[in-house]
């Protein structure tokens, strides 16, 4: 009788931790950048220096970057976006939509022009949605 009680408090206990551990998919997050709809960076949760950087002199006014945010859990009615933190940890909106797996398109004058006041330097991107909010590249201007 003591083996049978045994092995049930064994497989209880088993059922407890597993039910209560953390579990993580067993995919990663991935993430495309494009400039003007080519790609020009692929980066995921494991990318050692995520980071873009973009020539001043090739910028015009109609210039697009876009982040295409790939997941195992995408969310119709979750709201996504992109921001970056100021120096003060401000945080600065750069764009927000409804529903996931959406391009997240961004004027490169806007970032540029951010880029300037922020005295010059790397800009962290952030994305985020309803479960998320991760860091996913540095982002830079060069002559």
């Amino acid at each position: 009788m003591s083996a049978i009680k045994t092995t049930v408090i064994c497989l209880l206990s088993i059922l407890f931790f597993s039910a209560n551990a953390k579990t993580r998919p067993d995919t990663i997050d991935f993430w495309h950048v494009l400039y003007n709809n080519k790609i020009i960076a692929k980066f995921n949760e494991v990318t050692a220096t995520p980071f873009v950087v973009i020539r001043i002199q090739t910028i015009t006014t109609k210039d697009v970057l876009t982040v295409e945010y790939g997941c195992d859990t995408p969310c119709e009615d979750c709201t996504q976006g992109l921001y970056l933190m100021e120096d003060t940890l401000r945080k600065i909106e750069l764009i927000k939509v409804k529903g996931t797996a959406k391009p997240l398109k961004i004027s490169v004058m806007k970032l540029f022009t951010i880029w300037k006041t922020m005295g010059c330097k790397p800009l962290g991107i952030y994305y985020f949605d309803d479960r998320r909010n991760k860091y996913i590249f540095e982002l830079n201007f060069s002559n």
